[in-house]
């Protein structure tokens, strides 16, 4: 694909002031354009639209830069500081872009462009940082867009109808999901079991219409049917219903009440769904994709997972009360040892969230809008529902920092529960007083209140570790690690971390 020549020309025209720039950071910034200019020229899609991204950036840089030698003391260098960080951002992406070649990114299409978006968003937010939106002309520059994305789409629209296009991108694809061993973060998005969904889709979309909706493979549109008229099971803050995927897949279909997220935290909730997407473990709930049944892009977002006939452990135990109970509970940990492995807290562990698998195994849910880890926070998180209060530790309550060890205490709530078939302080109706009780009290179970409800209670053993996990100083609580230790003893299992 041909660049856009007076793009090309305005371009370098602003490098050659920029590059040479007396100022912290716009030289640097100059550099990394001027590596995006390069890499542009081999990105197989949405490379018009990169370059209007690339272009746009450096007159953002220019104006900021102009502005700065007129008047030095305007304190604009944040600003500045800024859009350095961004067009790295960029560079990094548009590096990613360029390796995906067509066939990937055909599937990748629409994440790309919402990136292309994000970036665009964050370069006016240093302009207005420093009230210089104005000085750059807006409606030309939003014409400059999307001409560049409707050249893209009618290049998108028309791989379709070309043959050999179409016979690269198969082959780029098949070579990508024949790889043994992920190489590549793109890698590891592809394995299995979502490799062989990957090359349904492409040859889906190959039959489709001319006008058919090219997808990134996160999005499972046109691909899942909704069974029945009414949710399997409703929740206080989400349904989940049954669903059949290309035909032949039963799913579940989990979507939450009364959520229509912004473009700005939409795009940060992808970034989410990207990362369950990479998570494998066999006492993990896998992300097959998300997909939107109900109507157009406002229509609310349903998260597409393997359906589990036992629904939660709860809920298997009342039907299955014979099951090993310590079993469940070491699946439980194995679980979080791997989200932990990946600096994942899972941050509203309880009965609800565990379910069970067709084989009895205990598999972790619930984890949707956890994050990678923060360097300012030990584990980012997400604030559970009402209805996991029971279940949090007190630094959760008192909106402390959180850590795997809050996990630990989350564990020990969710092994009562699941030991004893009673929720945590069931004696106290009243959720609020459940929190005074946890978070200002330092109220822990008491034993005499659960000890007729199963006879493992009666053990020493596995009461003592339960009350360790409770302590109200996260340090005093043990490990994941030591938790598995302890209940593989338990259980007379060897241990294999």
């Amino acid at each position: 694909m041909s660049t856009n020549s007076s793009m090309d020309n305005a371009f370098l025209a602003m490098q050659t002031v920029l590059s040479i720039a007396p100022i912290p950071g716009v030289a640097a910034c100059a550099v990394a354009l001027q590596e995006i200019y390069k890499l542009v020229k081999n990105v197989a899609l949405r490379q018009q639209e990169c370059q209007a991204l690339m272009v746009y950036a450096s007159a953002v840089m220019k104006t900021i830069f102009d502005h700065h030698m007129m008047n030095p003391d305007a304190g604009l260098q944040s600003a500045i500081t800024k859009v350095e960080i961004e067009v790295a951002d960029m560079r990094n992406d548009i590096k990613k872009w360029r390796a995906y070649g067509k066939g990937m990114g055909y599937l990748k299409n629409q994440e790309i462009q919402e990136c292309i978006r994000a970036h665009r968003v964050a370069l006016d937010t240093a302009l207005n940082m420093v009230g210089l939106a104005h000085a750059l002309e807006q409606t030309q520059w939003n014409q400059k867009f999307m001409d560049a994305q409707a050249h893209d789409a009618e290049l998108l629209q028309n791989i379709g109808t070309r043959q050999e296009e179409m016979i690269e991108m198969m082959q780029q694809l098949q070579q990508l999901l024949i790889k043994q061993e992920p190489q590549t973060q793109q890698d590891v998005n592809m394995t299995a079991p979502n490799r062989e969904v990957a090359m349904k889709q492409l040859f889906r979309l190959r039959s489709t219409r001319q006008d058919s909706a090219v997808l990134p493979f996160r999005e499972l549109r046109d691909e899942i049917q909704k069974s029945g008229q009414r949710a399997m099971h409703a929740g206080s803050t989400y349904d989940i219903w049954k669903g059949i995927w290309l035909d032949e897949h039963v799913v579940a279909l989990k979507v939450f009440r009364g959520t229509n997220p912004s473009e700005r935290d939409a795009t940060r909730l992808n970034r989410q769904i990207d990362l369950w997407r990479t998570l494998h473990h066999p006492n993990i709930l896998q992300l097959l994709g998300i997909c939107r049944l109900d109507g157009g892009n406002n229509a609310p977002l349903y998260f597409v997972s393997p359906w589990m006939p036992n629904r939660d452990v709860m809920a298997y135990l009342e039907k299955h009360p014979e099951a090993d109970r310590l079993k469940l509970l070491h699946d439980v940990v194995k679980g979080l040892l791997y989200l932990h492995s990946v600096s994942i807290l899972h941050g509203g562990l309880q009965g609800s969230n565990v379910l069970v698998d067709k084989e009895g195994n205990a598999v972790l849910s619930d984890f949707s809008l956890s994050k990678l880890m923060d360097p300012n926070v030990l584990f980012t998180h997400s604030n559970g529902p009402q209805s996991s209060l029971r279940w949090m530790a007190p630094e959760a309550h008192n909106q402390q920092a959180m850590s795997s060890k809050t996990d630990v205490y989350s564990w020990g709530m969710t092994a009562l529960q699941i030991i004893s078939g009673l929720v945590p302080f069931y004696k106290i109706k009243a959720v609020g007083k459940v929190v005074i009780a946890i978070a200002i009290r330092n109220v822990k179970p008491e034993r005499n209140d659960y000890i007729q409800a199963s006879p493992l209670l009666q053990d020493d053993r596995i009461w003592n570790l339960l009350s360790s996990c409770w302590a109200s100083d996260p340090e005093k609580r043990p490990t994941v690690e030591e938790i598995f230790v302890e209940v593989a003893s338990l259980r007379g299992v060897p241990v294999e971390l």
